[in-house]
């Protein structure tokens, strides 16, 4: 089995969908070592995605930037990638951001993975391009794949609930952490370093995601005014998103406790673990999530989650941290500090939730259909 994958994630720098793709591809290629992985992009790999992503004899990586639109990544995966499947013999074609081209060969397995319905349920979260994008070939892909994968229960019950009609009723589940990076620990002296550059406390909440409308950062940081007060401090690691969060008016109100708030942009995925290990806390006060993968990094090396109740979030935190219904102030607040009463035991907790999460499952479970469609087709 040849499964030709496309690598765009891999291209920039990693955040959920390329960390759940290489998580994917390292433990897919080392369950299934008669399975071939292709994988095609524009463009070399990020930097970062190099040490995060197995080198084995079941994986190759290929650039093959299209004659004309080189460097548009879409355009590319629309017109440059299918024609790429082809040569490159491929049995699968696999499309993890989410959609699949167009046009490409019927011969070709289409295997879908959905990562979040956000273009379906909150459609206004999104940039004007994102969103034309995803609209015009996300639902498209979900109609017409022959094989889907949701990293969630709750997407794949959104898949039911806004695709009821498409090819295929089987929706294979599952998401886990990078085998390259779950479990690895820090040395004392490398914590203690992080610790006095980030000027993490022992009431220090940490943040992690791209900022953008749907992170819900404007609620987040009206939590501050209540919460600085006792000495809590924000420290915020994610890049800039898309539309407006309001981030700008919050911080410059004369009343706002700038200094409980720390923005530190990307930071790379070694201080990022660092940073899990730090920390006495992980908070979000997303309005929706496809799963969670900082929430579980999180809890898989001892560091609870404070989290809204709603979407993927419910069932990835679980019991490993702190669910909080609605978004009234007071209680966010009230919730936070009896976290922080309890933080030994939740710290427990979180690691026995998170260790509910593996991709194994879900790559063998795609491997047995995959090897079966084969046998019909040969047949």
């Amino acid at each position: 089995m040849r499964i030709v994958v496309d690598c765009r994630p891999l291209t920039s720098r990693p955040t959920g969908v390329a960390q759940y793709l290489m998580a994917a591809i390292n433990v897919w290629s080392d369950i299934n070592s008669s399975f071939e992985f292709i994988l095609l992009a524009h463009k070399p790999l990020h930097p970062d995605v190099i040490g995060a992503l197995k080198t084995s004899k079941n994986i190759t990586y290929v650039i093959c930037p299209a004659p004309i639109f080189k460097l548009n990544g879409l355009l590319w995966f629309i017109f440059w990638f299918p024609f790429m499947a082809i040569r490159w013999r491929g049995d699968c074609i696999w499309g993890p951001c989410g959609m699949l081209p167009p046009f490409y060969s019927k011969k070709l397995i289409g295997l879908l993975t959905v990562n979040d319905l956000v273009f379906r349920a909150m459609p206004s979260s999104m940039s004007a391009r994102t969103r034309f994008a995803y609209g015009l070939l996300s639902g498209n892909s979900i109609k017409r794949a022959d094989l889907i994968w949701a990293i969630s229960n709750f997407t794949a019950n959104q898949i039911d609930q806004y695709y009821p009609k498409r090819r295929t009723n089987h929706i294979v589940v599952g998401c886990g952490l990078n085998p390259l990076r779950a479990g690895y620990k820090n040395s004392e002296s490398t914590l203690l370093e992080i610790k006095q550059l980030f000027k993490v406390t022992d009431r220090t909440l940490l943040f992690v995601g791209t900022l953008e409308p749907r992170k819900n950062l404007q609620f987040l940081l009206s939590l501050m005014k209540n919460l600085s007060i006792d000495g809590y401090k924000l420290l915020i690691v994610g890049c800039s998103g898309w539309g407006k969060s309001n981030v700008e008016s919050i911080i410059n109100d004369p009343i706002f406790p700038k200094k409980s708030v720390i923005f530190c942009d990307f930071v790379s995925d070694d201080t990022l673990q660092a940073l899990y290990e730090t920390v006495p806390f992980f908070i979000s006060t997303s309005l929706m999530e496809g799963f969670g993968l900082p929430q579980l990094e999180a809890m898989a090396v001892g560091c609870p989650v404070i989290a809204a109740a709603n979407s993927a979030v419910t069932e990835v935190v679980g019991a490993g941290g702190v669910l909080v219904e609605g978004w009234d102030v007071d209680l966010w607040c009230q919730k936070i500090r009896n976290a922080h009463k309890d933080r030994e035991i939740l710290s427990a907790s979180a690691k026995v939730q998170a260790k509910k999460f593996s991709i194994d499952d879900a790559c063998s479970e795609i491997s047995e259909i995959l090897n079966l469609r084969l046998l019909k087709t040969d047949k």
